[in-house]
């Protein structure tokens, strides 16, 4: 008996020992089988993912409680395996099988192992039925990664002197934000500054004197000059006013003259008229010579005609002095014209003069920073980011994923400025991408440029207002199509099957 009992316990001692062994093995296999599967996913667009699962509470547990239910599995197979050897191997002798017998029946009919085992077999069967269902049925977006950067949503607007001058004035400096119309330099030319007063003094005299004709074409008495020229130009309005004044003096006093000539005319006919009055009868009578009626006659026709030129002159001399107005006028008005065009094209440099800001931005370069530099037209001064109502990202796509994008795909944005655990991520569309790849270095791999719009600046976890600034760096995800986590799973299995046994 007591041989017996012996011999029951090196059994057992020998199941516990094979067990311990068989756990440690299966471990082992297990860990290396995994270790092959994530050296397997290395090239896959998921490892990220499966990595960032694997440092996670729940992908530890999982990990581990995988690994143990593989072992328990395993152990108790071993266990199955050993004692259906043990009933149906022939024994080497009657004792030794009566022994081996009574142990097996013994472990069968007390110890509860073997039913233990099956109720783990079973569940561990069922767990992975339903895990198997699980990754074949959820799906999953395949992410197509790259890096990139923000860049303006226009091209930098640069600013630049239309004229030649000194640079008076420099109101800007690296990094301040202006608006449209501010004036950042002002610019100083002498020429076109004594070119603009020489011609606008021309142009107000020209305007004067319109006015003044104008008066005189009129025959008027009396200029009505507009109170703003009276008011800005009074210099202009006052010689204007004194030609009028003379000019109309000279007028009326030629008038008198000629209109004192008509009356003494006018009077000298009357008398000869009445001479005739008085001769007439007595040249009829015969007591006066017909001679005298003859002379009186002449004299009352020369009279008469006297009296004619004079009211033709005074006529004459009005209307030529209203027409001789009305040609200087056509003059001046035309002088005057191109003195406004000329003032036009004047104010126009000295406008340009004032160097301004073309866009709202803020300032990102600035050329020329030293006042009283003289500069040539079209010298660029400063520089202007203009600023962003939407944001671009430039991103470089890999070539091996240019298949995987096409325009208007989602894509989802991390600057790395702003904390992702805080702000989360960007949306955003695929907006461009690139016919033909670019290299910035022979050392590196070729890219297509892939334009992303933002439309609206709201990171996912933050409504906090946040300032993008070009020049970010980024990471973007495009966004691709659904994929099972089995075919995941089985695509690098099958990668790897399509090139195995081809090396030569």
């Amino acid at each position: 008996m007591e041989q017996f009992i012996e011999r029951l316990k090196t059994i057992f001692g020998q199941v516990k020992q094979r067990s311990q062994e068989a756990r440690a093995l299966a471990s082992a296999y297990i860990k290396q089988g995994l270790a092959w599967l994530i050296t397997t996913y290395i090239n896959s667009p998921v490892k990220t993912r499966i990595d960032n699962f694997r440092t996670t509470y729940i992908g530890k547990w999982l990990e581990g409680h995988i690994l143990r239910i593989a072992a328990s599995i395993y152990n108790g197979w071993r266990q199955v395996r050993s004692v259906y050897k043990k009933l149906t191997s022939p024994p080497p002798d009657p004792l030794m099988a009566a022994l081996m017998m009574a142990g097996q029946k013994i472990d069968i009919d007390e110890d509860p192992t073997q039913l233990k085992g099956r109720r783990v077999f079973i569940i561990i069967a069922a767990f992975f039925s339903i895990l198997v269902f699980w990754a074949a049925t959820t799906e999953l977006d395949s992410v197509v990664r790259a890096e990139g950067q923000v860049v303006p949503p226009g091209s930098v607007q640069l600013v630049q002197n239309r004229l030649s001058g000194s640079l008076v004035t420099i109101r800007v400096a690296l990094g301040d934000r202006v608006e449209k119309g501010d004036v950042l330099f002002r610019l100083e030319d002498e020429e076109v500054n004594a070119n603009f007063d020489d011609n606008e003094i021309m142009r107000l005299s020209a305007l004067a004197k319109v006015v003044r004709l104008t008066a005189e074409k009129d025959g008027a008495e009396d200029i009505a000059f507009p109170a703003w020229m009276r008011r800005q130009f009074p210099d202009a309005v006052a010689s204007e006013q004194s030609v009028f004044e003379r000019r109309l003096n000279a007028l009326q006093k030629r008038l008198i003259v000629i209109d004192q000539q008509v009356r003494e005319s006018e009077i000298i006919v009357q008398n000869i008229k009445e001479q005739i009055k008085v001769y007439g009868p007595l040249v009829e009578g015969g007591h006066e010579p017909r001679l005298t009626m003859i002379d009186l006659n002449g004299r009352l026709a020369q009279a008469s005609l006297a009296v004619e030129r004079g009211r033709s002159e005074y006529e004459a001399t009005a209307s030529n002095f209203r027409a001789d107005s009305a040609r200087e006028l056509a003059d001046v008005q035309t002088q005057a014209d191109q003195a406004n065009a000329r003032e036009d094209a004047f104010r126009m440099k000295v406008n340009n003069a004032e160097v301004r800001a073309p866009a709202d931005g803020v300032i990102s370069a600035v050329h020329v920073k030293t006042e009283g530099a003289v500069v040539q037209a079209g010298t660029v001064l400063a520089e202007i980011v203009p600023d962003q109502k939407n944001v671009i990202v430039e991103a470089k796509l890999s070539a091996q994923d240019i298949a995987s994008v096409f325009p208007g795909q989602i894509a989802q944005i991390s600057l790395s400025a702003y904390d992702v655990s805080r702000y989360g991520n960007l949306e955003g569309r695929v907006l461009k991408i690139a016919s033909n790849t670019m290299q910035d270095d022979p050392s590196l791999p070729p890219y297509y440029l892939t334009v992303i719009e933002v439309p609206t600046i709201k990171f996912s976890k933050s409504d906090e207002a946040v300032e993008i600034t070009t020049g970010m760096a980024a990471v973007i995800d495009i966004i691709g199509a659904k994929r099972t986590i089995l075919s995941y799973i089985f695509t690098p299995l099958d990668r790897a099957t399509s090139i195995a046994f081809r090396e030569q």
